[in-house]
């Protein structure tokens, strides 16, 4: 009888270290997440403003130091009848790991649009980490609404 005891037991050692290593082989599938190029970006639309990007891409500063900065141009349209204030420094940019690009000063966009006019403009930003990247817009007259494109890869 204690022979077969210890035969049963040796079988479900046995058993153990193979289905162990069989769940080793299993991984976990996360949701892929779409990484979106400029081209492919909604229009948003914030408080009458309607916003496009046509350009996402980096350039070099013009520096000794020839600094990688990130060039983002903007299609922007008033589609109220009141003038609308845009200002590039409502834009954020968050790399990959969520840091916040620092805005470089160059000549960035801003200024009031006339009821239904249309314009487009650039705004810089030192490139720093790796995307895919997210831009929020914050109304600069009415801070608590904003706007955010999420996964944006470079041109």
């Amino acid at each position: 009888m204690n022979k077969i005891l210890i035969s049963i037991c040796c079988a479900m050692l046995l058993c153990i270290p193979i289905g162990c290593s069989q769940q080793d082989s299993v991984k976990a599938e996360l949701p892929k997440t779409e990484e979106i190029s400029v081209t492919k970006m909604k229009v948003q639309e914030i408080n009458g403003l309607s916003i496009k990007f046509n350009d996402f891409s980096t350039i070099e500063s013009g520096t000794k130091d020839k600094q990688k900065i990130l060039k983002i141009t903007a299609h922007l349209k008033n589609k109220t009848a009141s003038p609308l204030n845009y200002d590039s420094l409502g834009l954020e940019v968050y790399n990959k790991k969520g840091e916040q690009l620092t805005w470089y000063p160059s000549t960035n966009f801003g200024g009031v649009l006339a009821p239904q006019q249309e314009i487009s403009g650039n705004s810089f930003y030192e490139a720093k980490g790796e995307g895919p990247y997210t831009i929020k817009y914050k109304d600069l007259d009415k801070p608590k609404d904003s706007v955010e494109w999420k996964n944006v890869m470079l041109q």
